[in-house]
């Protein structure tokens, strides 16, 4: 500090600067502040001077006072500058939701030869439960077989009225055969070969399956296949960039945000249809007298429910016996009962290319008749196609035949 005093006055004062520099000082906001001058003891030439040094960010100012004492003048400038930088780096999170696989399902439709009744539209029926447990005792049999640990079940999804031609209508039943999810893509089963391993096992005559299959009804309705992964990925990114000036401790912040994507993924189902051909199927028709047994009127009545019942008892008990005898039965269908004890009349179907005679198929049931106890069977009341065929001997003379055996009997009389 310098200075010139001349008789206790003081020209030209004497000036003394200060410079300070202060980190996270006063704070002064939305204003300003200015501290007067104060002279004590002695008198002042050329006056107080104070220049504050303001410096204003973010709309704050403030200034610094200045005091003289004893004819000196002091001038005083605060500056105080702090400026920081935050930066908080980008964080990126990725989410995966993962839908559990459902099994893959193939759907295979195939006309069974039973009866349709109306009860067979209701699951909850003692007719639906019934046949739904006959079927699918038969598939499970057939595709366990096959494929081993791929298969996992069948199961029922409806019952409904096939369209044939015939006196009575047979039911097609829509089956469901489901395979593991854990297999590989490769490892599941084709729709194709779920088809034609139901086409083998049923025309297999050594299975002795306690139903009866239509061959060339047998068709794939629809194939779930596995589906894809759903996958939602969900990017966070988050930036937070704070920056701090202080000028007289005034505090700026600026922040942002954070922003999503979200991805989906729609899986396709695709159906397959799968065309199988047909075979060749010759009928025949078979007719025997239940004897001591009682005609009602309503066995005339294909949709009545005796009609229906005593059908499905025949079907039931003889297609074993006629499955065993011949590799190349199809089918047998209750068509008609009439009035005489009762009558009763059905077709059998056979191969086209392995057609048994009519006394085999006179015989068989000849042989069957022993052993069964549902109804009863007058072995003399046989006849195949028309042609009387009893226990095993065919009954139809031809007129020539007869004709012939009256003449020589007329001669051998005349003669004597």
């Amino acid at each position: 500090m310098g200075g010139t005093t001349t008789g206790g006055s003081t020209t030209g004062g004497s000036t003394t600067t200060a410079a300070s520099t202060t980190t996270g000082g006063s704070t002064t906001t939305g204003g300003s502040t200015t501290a007067a001058s104060t002279t004590t003891g002695g008198s002042t030439t050329g006056g107080s001077t104070t220049t504050g040094a303001s410096t204003t960010t973010g709309g704050s100012t403030t200034t610094a006072a200045s005091t003289t004492t004893g004819g000196s003048t002091t001038t005083t400038g605060s500056t105080t500058t702090s400026a920081s930088t935050t930066s908080v780096g980008t964080t990126a999170t990725t989410t995966t939701r993962t839908k559990a696989p459902v099994q893959p399902v193939v759907v295979i439709a195939a006309i069974i030869v039973e009866p349709f009744v109306k009860e067979l539209n209701n699951r909850e029926s003692a007719q639906f439960q019934t046949l739904e447990a006959r079927v699918v005792a038969v598939y499970d049999v057939i595709y366990r077989r096959r494929f081993g640990l791929l298969f996992i079940r069948t199961f029922v999804i409806a019952f409904r009225p096939a369209v044939i031609r015939r006196r009575m209508e047979n039911t097609e039943a829509v089956v469901g055969v489901e395979f593991n999810n854990t297999a590989s893509s490769t490892d599941i089963p084709q729709s194709e070969d779920v088809a034609k391993t139901l086409i083998e096992a049923v025309s297999n005559s050594s299975n002795n399956f306690n139903l009866s299959v239509e061959i060339d009804s047998i068709k794939v309705v629809q194939t779930t296949a596995a589906p894809t992964l759903n996958t939602t990925a969900t990017t966070n990114t988050m930036t937070n960039a704070a920056t701090s000036t202080i000028a007289a401790t005034t505090i700026t912040f600026s922040t942002t945000t954070t922003t999503v994507a979200t991805t989906t993924t729609t899986t396709p189902t695709t159906t397959t249809s799968v065309a199988t051909t047909a075979e060749a199927v010759t009928t025949r028709q078979l007719t025997f007298r239940s004897a001591g047994e009682t005609f009602t009127s309503d066995l005339l009545n294909s949709s009545s429910a005796a009609f229906t019942s005593r059908a499905a008892m025949i079907k039931s008990t003889l297609e074993p016996f006629y499955q065993k005898a011949f590799p190349s039965f199809r089918s047998l269908t209750v068509i008609s009962f009439r009035n005489g004890s009762i009558i009763n009349t059905m077709n059998l179907g056979f191969a086209s290319t392995s057609v048994p005679n009519d006394s085999q198929i006179a015989n068989t049931l000849v042989s069957a008749a022993s052993n069964i106890t549902a109804f009863n069977i007058d072995t003399t009341s046989i006849s195949v196609n028309g042609t009387q065929v009893s226990s095993g001997v065919n009954h139809k003379i031809s007129l020539i035949t007869a004709s012939f055996l009256v003449l020589l009997s007329w001669l051998l009389s005349s003669q004597q």
